[in-house]
This record gives C-alpha cells, sequence and structure tokens, in this order.
C-alpha cells in the first residue's frame, strides 16, 4: 500500500498523478483543495469531456504513464461518464486504477449502475465547502491508499 504525503521535514514525497473529467471549473478547483487539504502531492490532468477522456487514457496507455487515480463527473458531454467507465473496465491495463465518480446526483439507480461497472467509488458533491473538502479529499484519499500505484 502506497502512502501519498506532501512534504513536511524528512518525509519522502510521492507524487500522484491523477486524470479528472469534469466540464465544470469550479468542481475542477474543489477538487484540487480537497486534496491539499489531505496532504496530497499530485499532478492533475482535466479532460472537459467523455471523448477527451478516452483520447487521454489511450495515450496514457500507450505510453505507460497511467495515472493513479480517475476521477469521472457523471455529466461528461459527447460520452457520459457512466460510459467512460465502461471503457476504462474494457481495458486490462487500468484493472488496478481507481475510479471515483463524482456527482450531484443521489440517485440510488446511477450509484448502482456506477458500482455494477466496477467504480471504486460514487462520491456526492456536497452543496458545502467543508463537507466538499473533508468528504471528497477523504473520499479520494482512501482511495489512492488502497490500490498500489501506477509507476512509469
Amino acid at each position: 500500500m502506497a502512502t501519498y504525503l506532501l512534504a513536511v521535514g524528512r518525509q519522502t514525497v510521492n507524487t500522484v498523478r491523477i486524470m479528472m473529467a469534469d466540464d465544470h471549473f469550479p468542481d475542477i478547483v474543489l477538487v484540487r483543495e480537497a486534496l491539499r487539504s489531505q496532504g496530497i502531492a499530485f499532478e492533475m490532468d482535466v479532460c472537459g469531456d467523455g471523448d477527451s477522456a478516452l483520447r487521454y487514457l489511450a495515450d496514457a496507455e500507450q505510453s505507460q504513464r497511467l495515472p493513479d487515480l480517475i476521477v469521472l463527473d457523471l455529466n461528461l458531454s459527447f460520452r457520459s461518464g457512466l460510459d467512460v467507465l465502461a471503457c476504462i473496465r474494457e481495458r486490462p491495463l487500468f484493472d488496478q486504477t481507481p475510479v471515483a465518480m463524482l456527482t450531484s446526483s443521489l440517485s440510488p439507480a446511477l450509484r448502482n449502475q456506477a458500482l455494477q461497472l466496477k467504480a471504486d467509488a460514487f462520491l456526492s458533491k456536497p452543496t458545502h465547502l467543508e463537507e466538499f473538502l473533508s468528504g471528497v479529499g477523504s473520499g479520494l484519499s482512501e482511495l489512492l491508499n488502497s490500490k498500489p500505484a501506477h509507476r512509469g
């Protein structure tokens, strides 16, 4: 199990590579802040729609620079987050990559569908800033610490 910590004193820094697919800039900023609030050192690449996310992942697969975590908005343009998730899970190279669905939807049916497609987490976007930072931040931190990191 890898631990992801921000540089403090003599601790070793492991920077994680994150791909986020979301077209809503405020949510992207909030996810970045949520990760920082957990002390996670990261590089984040953002794709604004489902097709861009799939192109990014194909390039990552070809270059062997796989993300350590994928965060997908449920409501993406061109292809939904669920469609992108299904494509990800068809690729053996991404078997160990944790995928979090991030959504404002509270629909149990959508949650079940995401979990059937092997999403590792279905995180609701809280409406209050502190809840977003702590809830989403801790959820993503747990995912990063639960699966082996890709290094390349």
